[in-house]
């Protein structure tokens, strides 16, 4: 019996077609149907329980990063910091930025001095992005302002203004006209949404260069992570499909949300934040907020902050530039998300 049971782990390790899978598989399940019975399906995606090489598979997606610090598959770490006093909020992001962060969000609700909030902090450096819940018009204007009266030849200035407002304000590489979307139950759907505003708000293609997108992770660590590719590969077809020359990749934030579970306390949150940080990274974002549980508790929001620090220094994610590319999985499931969600874009485009 122990010999017949390993007989057939050998030949299902050996397998080297879908056919010789299946015949392994049936026999493991008494007969049953291996693909019917092991196939996992949502509504607009299958994950099948066995792949092969694709005759024609894509090449690596994500860009290759020049930045020497950060890495090859390059990502800034950008804790969250609520903004009501400006001076106290600049303490804030000053301990985050000490303590190893790559950047700040700022959220604002009111306008802000921007000579204070960013005092000290040396943007070159770092990633600088705001999210505006009000007043976005004049909060916009006067970071326009803090911008243009700071810049020079030797400062970059990375980051997003995500106002759901399209402003096509130029100012070196920040992006002014960011739009913030909510996690949907459906990953082409909210792909559908997000583009559906997109052509809403640039039917001309003038805001291509200045925008960028923010949205919320949850806790489907491989349909993150498809998402997240495939929104960039609807990204190409829809410059395509404009005739765009424009060279600008897909700005994408991705927001872990405060996630609370009574099942998986104390460390809930740590636990999803590591789960969801992996997915946006694999997927391919470009800025990475892991909101703590408590945001006056230093211990969490230490732990969320390195959660990032981690994943890069320890375990490599940023060593190669597209870590998933070549898995047979994940390009499927990513082809089946685009394909799917520029169907129904297409239905949006202009004539």
């Amino acid at each position: 019996m122990e010999k017949d049971n390993q007989n057939k782990l050998t030949g299902f390790k050996s397998a080297q077609s879908l056919a010789n899978w299946e015949a392994a598989a049936r026999e493991e399940l008494n007969g049953a149907d291996p693909v019917e019975k092991l196939m996992h399906q949502g509504k607009d995606w299958v994950i099948k329980p066995f792949y092969v090489q694709d005759q024609n598979p894509p090449s690596p997606l994500l860009p290759v990063s020049t930045n020497d610090f950060l890495g090859a598959r390059t990502w800034y770490n950008c804790p969250l910091v609520q903004v009501r006093d400006p001076k106290e909020s600049n303490f804030k992001a000053l301990e985050y930025l000490r303590a190893g962060a790559d950047g700040i969000l700022f959220e604002l609700n009111s306008p802000t001095d921007f000579n204070t909030l960013l005092n000290e902090i040396e943007w070159k450096y770092c990633s600088l992005n705001f999210i505006a819940t009000a007043h976005q018009q004049v909060l916009s204007q006067g970071l326009n302002t803090y911008i243009s009266q700071n810049k020079t030849e030797n400062i970059s200035f990375h980051g997003a203004f995500f106002g759901n407002t399209p402003l096509p304000i130029k100012n070196s590489e920040f992006r002014f006209s960011g739009f913030q979307f909510s996690e949907s139950s459906s990953p082409v759907e909210e792909i559908e949404t997000i583009f559906k505003d997109i052509l809403k708000d640039s039917r001309d293609g003038s805001l291509i260069d200045f925008l960028a997108i923010s949205i919320t992770i949850g806790t489907d660590f491989y349909l993150t992570i498809a998402k997240l590719r495939a929104m960039r590969m609807v990204w190409k077809k829809y410059l395509d499909a404009i005739q765009s020359k424009s060279d600008q990749p897909l700005f994408i934030h991705a927001h872990s949300r405060p996630w609370i579970d009574k099942n998986f306390q104390p460390h809930g949150n740590m636990l999803k934040g590591t789960y969801a940080a992996m997915a946006a990274i694999l997927g391919g974002c470009d800025v990475l907020t892991i909101e703590e549980e408590d945001p006056n508790n230093k211990t969490m929001s230490r732990e969320a902050c390195n959660i990032s620090n981690v994943l890069r220094e320890e375990s490599f994610l940023s060593k190669v530039s597209d870590p998933l590319a070549g898995s047979y999985f994940i390009e499927d499931l990513t082809q089946q998300l685009t394909e799917s969600a520029w169907k129904k874009i297409q239905t949006h485009l202009p004539k």
